[in-house]
């Protein structure tokens, strides 16, 4: 080792000219059996500044050839590893045996490698924001009486065809804007003297809509030294992202607006009729962050659009923690029934708030983040639905709840009314129920509960079905709570 500091190597490959003999050498206490390629283990991989260290390993022979050749050595360490791939010179090729049998070295092995003139970094603040313009600072450090005369930087996504997550690469031309940089140009470094450093900043935009995401970037450096001699090195950073938002949504007609705060996640909603939505942002981001404005993108061939479009402006800029939450408001009108929509999404301009106070031209560009929005199930306006439930109610005592349906349409409509299940009321009679409304007309149905809970609940939803064009539509009633006391000291004596 030429280095000034203890190495801890991690890893050893070793290469042969027969794929059968390859070999990883790693630490005893790590090494796992029957693993292919085969696991050799030694007691320590440290290596000391300036002291040779010989590794004896042992490796069993799997197939007979008529020579062995150690092709190369790859060293791993640090942590993400990097690796160095040192090409062997063979004195003598190994013998033999046959196969099951073990080989000796009938030569001298020599490995070596020429000094670098150059160090190549790829340096990032973590964790990375899924979304953002994440600053990498990609330095270049010459070694004592070396100087780099012409170089030249490659950065690219490294893992553009795997199944990672892709990024996004850009960088600032002289105005500070920034451009997508080409992976297949590279970006010119000017003379850098000896023992001198020079950097350059790229922006990585990680892109992923689960809770984790990874990515890694590389940078490949070519460059002549000032004795034109070549060299070139190579860097890769692994980059960890996570989500920095999270949205639910809530959606109600104007006139049930009150009944936002009960709504599940993702609602019903008629045709034609204006829907108000509350979307709950929640920070899952481990930086605090600054939101600087909102803007809805709906789905094109929806048939979705923005009834009220001033209710999500962000006037001014708000700053939000790990754990906050911060509400939206806005108001949705689809024009045509589905199974199944989804409107859209909400896209989020915001900025990383780091504690490091930065002034503007050194500020990292704004990110934006697109949430999509919970799916929403419209149904044709051809039928209205109300439950009438008394203020409240007492534990064990039955209550009427009354169902009143209306047909807004000039056909006669066959229905099926069911009484969803509750873990807090139990049915005194039927719980669903075949009825025919004619034109134009409405009926009223009864259903008898019995709380067997306290408190403020939710009465069971009642669903409807029936048919239209041999399609079968269903309608969910609205969510309804009633306050259920426990039982009076007059009852209980009796």
């Amino acid at each position: 080792s030429n280095l000034h500091d203890t190495l801890k190597v991690s890893q050893l490959d070793l290469n042969f000219s027969n794929d059968k003999y390859a070999a990883v050498v790693k630490p005893t206490e790590e090494v796992v059996a029957d693993q292919t390629p085969m696991q050799v283990g030694v007691d320590d991989l440290t290596l000391q500044p300036g002291v040779s260290k010989e590794f004896q390993v042992v490796i069993k022979a799997s197939d007979a050839v008529e020579s062995l050749s150690l092709n190369s050595l790859s060293i791993f360490w640090g942590l993400p590893p990097s690796c160095l791939v040192l090409h062997t010179k063979i004195s003598q090729p190994m013998s033999t045996g046959g196969s099951g049998t073990e080989g000796k070295n009938s030569g001298a092995t020599s490995v070596g490698a020429a000094e670098p003139d150059a160090v190549l970094a790829l340096e990032s603040k973590g964790p990375v924001l899924v979304g953002e313009y994440h600053r990498v600072n990609v330095r270049i450090a010459t070694k004592p009486s070396r100087e780099l005369k012409s170089a030249s930087l490659r950065v690219y996504s490294a893992d553009e065809r795997s199944q990672n997550a892709p990024a996004s690469i850009f960088t600032k031309d002289p105005m500070g804007v920034l451009q997508a940089l080409d992976p297949t140009k590279a970006i010119p470094i000017p003379t850098i003297s000896a023992e001198g450093t020079h950097t350059e900043c790229v922006y990585v935009v990680l892109h992923g809509n689960g809770t984790f995401t990874s990515s890694s970037v590389r940078a490949q450096l070519q460059y002549e030294s000032a004795d034109g001699e070549s060299g070139s090195l190579e860097q890769t950073l692994n980059l960890e992202g996570v989500m920095p938002m999270t949205v639910s949504a809530s959606y109600a007609t104007l006139s049930d607006a009150h009944l936002l705060d009960d709504a599940e996640d993702g609602q019903t909603a008629m045709v034609n009729e204006a829907v108000l939505a509350r979307a709950m942002i929640d920070v899952a981001s481990p930086h605090p962050i600054k939101l600087l404005g909102a803007e809805l993108e709906l789905e094109a061939g929806k048939a979705v659009s923005i009834a009220n479009s001033d209710l999500i402006a962000i006037k001014d800029p708000v700053l939000l923690s790990t754990g906050d939450r911060h509400c939206l408001q806005f108001c949705l009108q689809f024009s045509a029934p589905g199974l199944v929509v989804a409107p859209g999404g909400i896209r989020l301009r915001w900025a990383r708030q780091d504690a490091e106070a930065q002034d503007d031209d050194n500020a990292d560009p704004p990110a934006e983040s697109l949430l999509p929005l919970p799916e929403v199930r419209v149904v044709d306006r051809t039928l209205a639905m109300s439950l009438n439930v008394p203020p409240e109610g007492q534990l064990g005592k039955v209550l009427n709840v009354v169902l009143e349906i209306d047909n807004r349409t000039h056909a006669g409509v066959e229905i099926t009314a069911e009484a969803q299940t509750s873990d807090c009321f139990l049915f005194a009679g039927y719980r669903t129920a075949q009825i025919r409304i004619l034109p134009m007309s409405s009926v009223k149905m009864a259903f008898n509960i019995v709380p067997v809970s306290v408190g403020f609940l939710k009465i069971p939803a009642v669903l409807l079905k029936w048919k239209k064009e041999e399609k079968e539509l269903r309608q969910s009633s609205a969510t309804t709570k009633v306050y259920v006391t426990p039982p009076s000291s007059t009852s209980a004596s009796a």
